[in-house]
């Protein structure tokens, strides 16, 4: 078997939908709130933890060296989402706190860059991720962000929502480049060889001529709100997240991570 050896001069992480401060998104093993009271990792949130540090230790392996968080870093006080039980900070304040103290010992020397994600996860008295990204020593690149990747050739567009289909993601991810690509036909935007969006909370990717198209994964377990039989399966989320290579040629290699089994609570029967 012949073996072929890749060389590559850079390697950027994507992650997004981390929901910090829901009891059923990515936590650190525990958490000391301002008050003192010390917050513990739940099962779910352990489990969702090992895989984030087995992300991480992907990105050593790559050398990353710029995360970029594709939105929803919080979970946010929206009441008409969140029950009181899926709350873990009363405020957003301490939720920013515990997001910081969570990604802090994995940046390290990494830059960092983070768009804002859906109003309902944010505030409207300031910017969430503005201040997120200035605790962490990184860049708030607003809603919509064209980034030109350093010693490459290329563009990265970073959003965090193109809307949400029930089915067939790919068809509005299609339809984004292509509105993309006229746009650049008629010089209107600069031409841009990555789109990276968020919030649906599924893994996908496609590569057709003239860009790459990503939606990155989340950091949340399926908590079963408002679960009805309609696309039940659809709404289980893919977990992990993704690593975007550049090799000397300045082609774009899209590595995802995601966990294998899902997670999901407990279903306890109701017995009639």
């Amino acid at each position: 078997m012949k073996t072929i050896v890749k060389r590559f001069k850079r390697a950027i992480a994507i992650i997004a939908d981390t929901h910090y401060g829901s009891s059923y998104a990515i936590f650190q093993e525990s958490f000391r709130k301002s008050r003192g009271n010390i917050i513990r990792a739940n099962k779910y949130q352990l489990k969702l933890l090992e895989f984030w540090n087995y992300f991480w230790k992907k990105c050593d392996e790559w050398n990353v060296d710029l995360v970029l968080h594709a939105g929803d870093a919080l979970e946010g006080l929206n009441k008409e989402e969140i029950g009181g039980e899926r709350l873990l900070f009363s405020s957003l304040d301490e939720q920013i706190a515990g997001f910081v103290d969570l990604m802090k010992p994995y940046l390290k020397e990494r830059q960092f860059g983070i768009v804002s994600g859906s109003s309902y996860h944010e505030s409207t008295e300031f910017q969430v991720s503005r201040v997120i990204a200035e605790k962490l020593g990184g860049s708030f690149l607003g809603y919509i962000k064209n980034i030109k990747i350093e010693n490459t050739d290329r563009v990265l567009n970073i959003a965090h929502s193109v809307g949400y289909p029930q089915v067939y993601l790919s068809t509005i991810l299609d339809r984004e480049m292509l509105f993309q690509k006229v746009a650049e036909s008629i010089k209107k935007i600069p031409k841009v060889d990555i789109l990276v969006r968020a919030h649906v909370h599924i893994s996908l990717y496609i590569h057709q001529e003239g860009g790459h198209i990503i939606f990155a994964p989340c950091w949340k377990i399926f908590e079963g709100m408002r679960l009805t039989t309609k696309l039940y399966s659809r709404k289980v989320p893919s977990i992990g997240g993704v690593i975007i290579a550049f090799d000397t040629d300045d082609k774009i290699y899209v590595i995802p991570y995601e966990m294998k089994e899902a997670i999901t609570p407990d279903l306890k029967p109701i017995w009639l």
